[in-house]
């Protein structure tokens, strides 16, 4: 099972592969210029969606990390017989 960073890494690369296309490719003559903008931007878009998202990911980690650590903490000053009011 994948786990959602490497699936947004995914989704990134696929969003690149598809803006660098549009971005070097000459199109067809019955393609507009104005929609190849739009291609591009939406896939800047989508990646920029993307990055913020794996940011968030990450930072969730580190957030769950640093609730566990406090979790325990309280845990053994329980053990100890000390009792803390926040």
């Amino acid at each position: 099972m994948k786990t959602s960073i490497s699936k947004l890494k995914d989704i990134s690369t696929l969003l690149s592969q598809h803006q660098t296309y549009y971005t070097f490719t000459k199109m067809e003559e019955n393609s507009s210029d104005k929609y190849k903008r739009g291609r591009i931007s939406a896939a800047k878009w989508l990646n920029e969606l993307v990055y913020y998202y794996f940011e968030k990911e990450k930072s969730f980690m580190n957030e769950f990390k640093e609730n566990l650590q406090n979790q325990k903490q309280s845990l053994s000053q329980l053990e100890e017989g000390v009792i803390l009011i926040p």
